[in-house]
């Protein structure tokens, strides 16, 4: 999935753009979640790390795009950023944050899709990981990889599909990893389990049946929040 952030003021513009990612990526059959912004604060206090691709007005508010690109810089080396403006001159600024593309607001219907049949490529073979402990070195576990997270006592057992690394203990607490793997499709669906919706094949009577055949307990409280959740994965991904 790919995290796309639009960051612009003006919210007919705002509301317009994220149409036309939407409609791009159903008929590229990409899967994304869109974040809208439209105050800067709310943007640089997000999970900046996160995102994949950055629609960033040069003139967004009070705050310089070029600040608010910076920000985003030193914590996401790798995101796409594509600044979006009514005014031309502003285009060479990017250069300084390594911008990748500039659209002037005026020209959007007639450079928008060849900007994103650029930088698709870019990142399809971008591949999410996670860094652990083993064995007195780190290691990268892909997420796609992964199956689920177990909390045990203090640590934490990584279940994954990879024959090298079925399983990984170590020191952490499940909620560290929960900000940052859910937005890469893990749901926690009970206070000890983290799962990949991506592997999970059902969840059904409070049990979610992972593609491993495990099948694992649900949260009485928060099922019918959770099976939602699922199912609107699910739907992403068709």
């Amino acid at each position: 999935m790919y995290q796309i952030a639009i960051c612009d003021d003006e919210k007919i513009f705002t509301d317009k753009l994220a149409h036309m990612i939407k409609q791009y990526s159903n008929a590229h059959h990409h899967v994304i979640d869109l974040h809208l912004f439209q105050q800067a604060a709310d943007f640089i206090q997000s999970s900046l790390e996160s995102y994949d691709i950055v629609f960033l007005d040069v003139r967004f508010g009070e705050i310089s795009g070029i600040e608010i690109a910076k920000a985003l810089r030193a914590k996401n080396e790798n995101a796409i950023l594509i600044f979006v403006s009514a005014f031309i001159e502003y285009a060479i600024m990017g250069y300084s944050v390594h911008a990748s593309a500039y659209l002037l607001k005026s020209d959007l219907d007639g450079t928008f899709e060849s900007c994103m049949d650029e930088i698709f490529p870019q990142i399809g073979s971008k591949e999410i990981s996670v860094r652990v402990p083993y064995e007195h070195v780190n290691v990268d576990i892909p997420c796609k990889s992964i199956i689920y997270m177990e909390s045990y006592k203090r640590q934490i057992q990584i279940h994954t599909s990879l024959p090298r690394y079925p399983s990984i203990l170590y020191y952490a607490k499940l909620s560290d990893m929960i900000e940052t793997l859910a937005p890469h499709g893990f749901l926690r669906i009970h206070k000890s389990y983290l799962i990949n919706l991506s592997r999970c094949r059902r969840i059904q009577n409070r049990l979610a049946y992972m593609d491993n055949s495990t099948e694992l307990p649900c949260s009485r409280q928060n099922y019918t929040d959770i099976v939602q959740k699922f199912l609107q994965w699910k739907e992403r991904e068709i």
